[in-house]
């Protein structure tokens, strides 16, 4: 079962990268068609539904970059000025018992 687990880490992980690259390329090659003028009436479509729907990009970028985001803020040790401690560390050392 354990290695199932990991199977299905792994291909989460391939599969977000993979979309999340495509989707860069996709904005990256319709940017480069729209500053150049070469844009078809579908590709203007497809802007003025994006402008029309812009909520539900919103969600799909939430859900592509929660994994990324929920990680970073499990590593982040300081942040404006507040300090968390580290699982299993004190916080401070624990003074040593006087010499008799």
């Amino acid at each position: 079962m354990n290695a199932i687990l990991r199977g299905l880490d792994w291909l989460l992980g391939i599969v977000e990268r993979l979309l999340v690259l495509s989707l860069a390329c996709f904005i990256f090659y319709f940017g480069y068609q729209l500053v150049r003028g070469n844009s078809i009436p579908e590709q203007l479509a497809i802007l003025k539904a994006l402008s029309d729907n812009w909520k539900l990009g919103l969600i799909v970028l939430i859900v592509l970059f929660y994994g990324t985001v929920r990680v970073f803020l499990e590593q982040v040790q300081e942040v404006w000025g507040m300090k968390r401690p580290l699982p299993g560390v004190p916080d401070k050392p624990e003074p040593l018992p006087p010499k008799k």
